[in-house]
C-alpha cells in the first residue's frame, strides 16, 4: 500500500465491515468512499481535483498521487475480500460513467486502469460457504 496511515486503513476497513454487516450509514451493504481519504494531505491534488470538474488536465504529480491512492484502496479491498470471505463490487461513480446508477461490477484489475479522483460506490456481499 502506498503511504497510507494506520488511521486511513482502519477507517476504510471499518466502512467495509459496516457494509459486510449491512449497517453502513450510506446504504446498508453499500458505501460511498472518497478516494482522497487514501491520500496524504496534498493541496495541489485537491486543486487538480477541482480542475477535473472544470475540464482542466491533471498534472503528472497529481495523476500519480491519485493513482497511488486508488491502488492503496484496491489493495485494501482485495485484502478485505480474502480475510472476510466476501465479494466487493464497484458501482456508479464520477469516473466510470459507463456504469448505470444501479449497476455494480465485481472488483478486478480493471479498477487500476481508471483514474479515480473523487468517490466510489462500493457494495460488500458475504460469500456463501
Amino acid at each position: 500500500m502506498h503511504n497510507i496511515s494506520q488511521t486511513q486503513l482502519i477507517n476504510l476497513w471499518m466502512e467495509l465491515e459496516d457494509c459486510l454487516h449491512g449497517c453502513n450509514g450510506y446504504g446498508g451493504t453499500d458505501a460511498e468512499i472518497y478516494v482522497h481519504t487514501m491520500m496524504p494531505h496534498t493541496p495541489i491534488c485537491e486543486h487538480y481535483n477541482e480542475s477535473i470538474r472544470t475540464g482542466a488536465c491533471l498534472g503528472e504529480y497529481a495523476e500519480e498521487t491519485w493513482a497511488n491512492a486508488a491502488k492503496s484502496m484496491y489493495e485494501v479491498f482485495r485484502l478485505f475480500e480474502q480475510k472476510r470471505n466476501c465479494t466487493i463490487s464497484i458501482g456508479y461513480c464520477d469516473n466510470k460513467p459507463d456504469l448505470s446508477k444501479d449497476e455494480f461490477r465485481k472488483l478486478g484489475i480493471w479498477f487500476l486502469e481508471v483514474l479515480w479522483t473523487h468517490r466510489i460506490h462500493v457494495k460488500v456481499k458475504k460469500n456463501e460457504d
